[in-house]
């Protein structure tokens, strides 16, 4: 989906009402269409997550079946998220670093 030329793209605070639901297409699109990863950024912080769709093959699943719960607030009843382990993070990184490199020297349109 392209945004409209001039027009920045929608945030997920913004309350035009159409930003949220665009939002959840794009996001679709790029995790259960593509089973591709994403990043979401807090604005107000700066701080950035990044978000890898897990795969079903054997590396990934036991990569999930290490993954730790965490919680991100301090407050007794704060929601655990899943994260990966340090190791596990910078194997998708490099993982996607080489896909990027290849698909470079492949060329445009390729």
């Amino acid at each position: 989906m392209r945004h409209n030329e001039g027009m920045p793209a929608p945030r997920i605070g913004d309350t035009h009402p159409r930003a949220a639901q665009v939002h959840l297409d794009l996001l679709r699109r790029a995790t259960v269409d593509r089973r591709s990863s994403f990043n979401v950024i807090h604005l107000a912080t700066m701080l950035r997550v990044d978000v890898f769709v897990l795969k079903q093959r054997e590396y990934d699943l036991l990569a999930f079946s290490r993954a730790a719960p965490v919680a991100l607030e301090e407050e007794p009843a704060a929601r655990l998220y899943l994260l990966s382990s340090p190791e596990d993070t910078v194997l998708d990184k490099l993982e996607l670093l080489d896909q990027a490199l290849a698909e470079a020297a492949a060329g445009p349109g390729s």
